[in-house]
């Protein structure tokens, strides 16, 4: 499931300060009478600069002072108007291309009081690429640069892989890069496998193989009617030629196009090109739910789930959603919804200016339109059900973790923290947050900590530097005298788990006291059992005397609460360890080119764009490498001879 979220809303149990809002207010009175009566964009802006909210409007005073009158305003607004120190605007010379600035500087700037699609994925397509004499298919992703035939997009990465093999299969076309075909002086297993023609080796002519190219892009595209007549016809000759082999092969391919037709086939007169969104929305969350259907096949779906302000019915949220998700790439000539999104002509005429043709939305009643959107506001139900579970689950643990280790405080948000290196190398720190919607993937973060801690063995002081860091990046609590904004209280974690003994538990309760949080957050550290196993963890955290104290909680692993804190604490660990082997991988990379003679950094940079890979780089042959922009005959025999040792 793909899953979106706008930015975290702050907790709203904290008073908003009275001279806070009166100074918001006189903020936007004060920008509202500097401006003309126009469609434009504006931003809300606290004090260091960061954007707190992005909004459109057809005349821009008018919308601006709508934000003056407090006592009409949800405390979520009010809180922001409290927040703004400045604001900021664009002029666009009509509403329709407000919103499409509107949504470019929300998915941009990802303010905190706007709902942001946090999806930010580039959707996959298939790439028959046209810039080589034997087109290569291919999965594919960005912007439509290069040159060939792009067939798409599909809803997930499954669904690429699906038509791709089947048309393998049927087709027998090359999908390995330029460099390895360049390279093979026999055929690979794809083709004794019978998914590719070898054109690598000369098995098959251009012309061969540019109608076979031609063929798969009817089929991909749903034209296949004329395909399967002649598969029929070659199998039925065959097989009266006692070629049973070949009639063999020619029957699994036909099975081939009929299963994947089968599997997309979607069957309603007049939808060939189109999008189908649902959205359903309770209880302070939405579920949109998308059906990709392309040249009358269903491609796949896509669900997001988005936390619904009280103040934000669905229509509007809809209407952000898709100037925001058709942001990325040209929406289909037809959108059919439920419900219609607030402004749905606005919101139609924005798309149509973007995808340059026009773009319809339409809510159909009845008919097989109306039965496909009715199931996929099944979907969005089923997706909104499946989150609404996970979220108790979450929410029951987090209650059942306050009352075991006696928190004063209902746990909202909970921050975990761990360290990694390799021997002093590579080493960072790492946090996620768990919340009751579950885990919260965009909040995590790492801190680099290479040529900062002076010992990065020194598991303590990473500790400490990991969370000083995180507490300078909190909005109005970084300041220079370590000392904390009231109003940002609001926006901290109730509890620190961390990764770790006694040691660590001391330096984070340091931290805290340094920055005189210690009341507003509590500390937890988790170390390991005996020899390192799971269930034999032990808890440690300080009672209000400052006295260290030992939790203990039952060791049976059927523990809800024991298994609980595992599993976040496994994920803290995990997002640890792939981040550092990340950093050891780019590492690795760089010092083995940094050691290349006669390599700098241009060329180190043309080599690589070349061959894509460090490991394709080592395969290559010295006319191979003579033919990258920089690299002489001379130089790519001195860089043939430094990447092969063993052959001198």
């Amino acid at each position: 499931m793909d899953t979106a979220s706008p930015s975290p809303e702050p907790r709203g149990g904290g008073v908003i300060a009275v001279a806070s809002l009166t100074a918001g207010v006189e903020v936007i009175r004060r920008f509202a009478a500097s401006l003309e009566q126009q469609p434009g964009v504006y931003r809300m802006l606290d004090a260091k600069g960061g954007v707190l909210y992005v909004g459109k409007a057809r005349n821009l005073p008018k919308r601006v002072l709508s934000y003056t009158a407090i006592a009409r305003l949800p405390q979520r607004l009010q809180r922001m108007v409290s927040l703004t120190t400045a604001m900021t605007c664009t002029v666009t010379r009509s509403e329709t291309e407000a919103l499409l600035l509107e949504a470019s500087l929300i998915k941009t700037l990802r303010p905190r009081f706007n709902i942001v699609l946090r999806d930010d994925k580039m959707y996959p397509y298939i790439l028959l690429a046209g810039d080589h004499a034997f087109p290569r298919l291919q999965k594919y992703r960005g912007k439509k640069e290069g040159k060939g035939i792009y067939i798409g997009p599909y809803a997930s990465v499954q669904s690429v892989e699906q038509a791709m093999l089947t048309t393998q299969k049927v087709f027998g076309l090359r999908t390995c890069a330029d460099t390895v075909f360049a390279n093979r002086s026999r055929p690979c297993l794809q083709y004794f496998i019978k998914r590719c023609s070898a054109p690598c080796v000369g098995y098959i002519s251009p012309d061969d193989y540019a109608a076979k190219v031609t063929e798969a892009q009817q089929f991909l595209t749903g034209d296949s009617g004329q395909l399967r007549e002649r598969l029929v016809q070659e199998m039925e000759q065959a097989s009266q030629a006692q070629a049973y082999e070949q009639a063999a092969s020619l029957r699994d391919q036909l099975k081939a196009i009929s299963w994947l037709e089968s599997q997309q086939s979607v069957h309603v007169p007049g939808l060939d090109h189109a999008d189908v969104v649902a959205g359903y929305s309770a209880g302070g969350w939405a579920a949109v739910q998308l059906f990709f259907i392309r040249h009358g096949r269903h491609v796949g779906n896509s669900s997001h789930l988005l936390r619904q302000p009280p103040d934000v019915p669905l229509p509007d949220l809809l209407a952000s959603f898709l100037a925001q998700f058709y942001e990325q790439w040209p929406a289909p000539p037809q959108i059919l919804i439920t419900p219609l999104p607030t402004d749905a002509t606005l919101v139609a005429e924005a798309l149509s200016l973007q995808a340059g043709h026009k773009v319809a939305l339409m809510q159909p009643q009845r008919g097989a339109k109306a039965d496909l959107l009715a199931q996929t506001l099944l979907n969005a139900r089923q997706a909104h059900q499946r989150k609404q579970q996970e979220d108790s689950v979450f929410a029951e643990q987090l209650l059942l973790l306050q009352q075991r280790f006696g928190l004063p405080h209902p746990l909202s948000r909970v921050e975990v923290y761990d360290n990694s290196h390799l021997q002093g190398d590579q080493a960072l720190g790492a946090m996620i947050v768990v919340g009751v919607e579950g885990f919260q993937k965009t909040a995590y973060r790492r801190f680099n900590h290479t040529g900062r801690v002076a010992d990065t063995r020194d598991d303590y002081a990473m500790m400490r530097a990991t969370l000083q860091r995180r507490l300078r990046a909190i909005p109005k609590i970084g300041n220079e005298d370590n000392t904390v904004d009231p109003s940002a209280l609001a926006d901290l974690p109730q509890l620190w788990l961390i990764d770790g003994g006694k040691g660590q538990l001391h330096e984070a309760v340091a931290v805290l006291a340094e920055w005189g949080l210690s009341a507003a957050i509590q500390v937890i550290a988790i170390a390991k059992g005996v020899e390192r196993d799971k269930g034999l963890e032990r808890f440690f955290m300080q009672d209000a005397a400052g006295v260290t104290q030992e939790v203990m909680l039952e060791e049976a692993n059927d523990n809800p609460l024991r298994y609980f804190l595992q599993r976040i604490r496994d994920e803290a660990h995990r997002f640890a360890i792939t981040g550092n082997r990340a950093a050891r991988q780019l590492n690795a990379r760089r010092s083995h080119l940094d050691q290349l003679k006669g390599i700098g950094p241009a060329r180190r940079k043309a080599l690589l764009q070349h061959f894509g890979s460090l490991r394709l780089l080592t395969q290559a042959g010295v006319e191979d490498l003579a033919q990258v922009k920089g690299i002489s005959r001379t130089l790519a025999r001195q860089l043939h001879q430094q990447l092969h040792p063993e052959l001198e």
